[in-house]
């Protein structure tokens, strides 16, 4: 890649009709113009979705878009773009998501996947350090999101994974794509686009590593980015209670919906919907891949309905959507994003 070390330097496609897997060199060119991420999935569906295609049909392109510095020790740097044609509208479709899915993907050499065709039958891909396979997945078929990340992490020893659950299989509009058991890529309905291809899930191990192209650089700019997010006034906020400080001005602009859009807001929002109801159930943080903020949050039910109940959570989106929506208490709010988790679902 010459100037452009960093990048692993190769591009994945993967063809489900015709099982034909393929390498693409990263040109300095795509890197110079678009650099990674969302920029190089818009300029691969530009290019290579074919005008008036069927969102849910072989003509669409899954592509998930490892962000540039993904890999690095830049703080932050974690997130993975997942895009194609979106069955919810029509129009380009993208979704982004965070811990260790991408770092993984590039550590097995490749800066972004592309997934084409239909599978006849269900299959899942596994990338081992560039050694590419297309394996049959009815054993997997009908298995919630969770269920099959067990099997996989348990065959494969603890890899990555995006895996679709039962509403990407029966093709379900809003569909998330989850990475691992807690985060998802939730919107525009791109585990509807994966569950068409007959595609349960992506399975990675990655261990060839990443060789910048200045080193002392790279660690001098990433401490100085750390000492910037750590002297800003909204890094303690933010560590402490994550996008649930959301709720603040969605609270005092009356827009903290409620009531399935019935009310724009709850008079009691501050006692049941305010950033500090995560300090109830919230044990420790949790942070993505070479991240100094750690805004997520493990939380633990300890009494009631669903005591025991253990996983990360105290999102603002299912907080809004169940809660402030549905009229749910925490616990069962925490219940109800397992289940849309599991199912795989977007919880917006």
């Amino acid at each position: 890649m010459g100037e452009y070390r960093g990048y692993a330097g190769r591009m994945l496609e993967v063809n489900l009709t015709t099982n034909v897997v393929r390498e693409r060199v990263l040109t300095p060119e795509l890197c110079h113009d678009y650099l990674g991420g969302i920029g190089f999935n818009a300029r691969i569906i530009y290019d290579e979705v074919p005008a008036g295609a069927d969102p849910l049909g072989p003509d669409n392109v899954l592509v998930f878009g490892v962000g540039t510095l993904v890999g690095s020790t830049f703080p932050t740097a974690s997130r993975t773009e997942v895009s194609g044609k979106s069955p919810l509208t029509g129009l380009f479709g993208t979704s982004n998501s965070g811990m260790f899915f991408g770092t993984r993907l590039k550590n097995a050499g490749f800066d972004a996947l592309i997934v084409k065709g239909r599978a006849d039958k269900p299959v899942y891909i596994l990338i081992e350090d560039r050694q590419v396979s297309i394996l049959d997945a009815d054993h997997l078929w009908g298995k919630d999101a969770w269920d099959t990340l067990d099997i996989l992490k348990k065959q494969y020893f603890e890899c990555e994974a995006a895996v679709i659950g039962p509403a990407g299989e029966n093709l379900v509009r809003f569909a998330a794509l989850e990475n691992g058991y807690y985060d998802a890529w939730a919107r525009t309905g791109m585990g509807a686009v994966m569950g068409s291809k007959n595609l349960k899930a992506v399975a990675v191990q990655g261990t060839l590593g990443l060789i910048p192209d200045d080193a002392r650089g790279l660690i001098d700019i990433t401490w100085e980015a750390r000492k910037l997010i750590e002297a800003s006034p909204f890094y303690g906020p933010f560590k402490s209670y994550g996008s649930m400080n959301a709720a603040i001005p969605y609270g005092n602009f009356k827009a903290l919906a409620a009531h399935n859009f019935t009310r724009g807001c709850l008079p009691d929002w501050r006692q049941n919907f305010h950033r500090s109801q995560v300090q109830e159930l919230v044990k420790h943080n949790v942070a993505c891949q070479s991240c100094i903020i750690a805004c997520a949050h493990w939380v633990e039910i300890t009494e009631g309905k669903y005591k025991g109940l253990r996983m990360k959570d105290m999102e603002v989106t299912p907080v809004i959507s169940f809660g402030s929506q549905c009229g749910l208490e925490l616990d069962a709010v925490v219940k109800a994003t397992e289940m849309s988790q599991r199912y795989g679902m977007d919880m917006a």
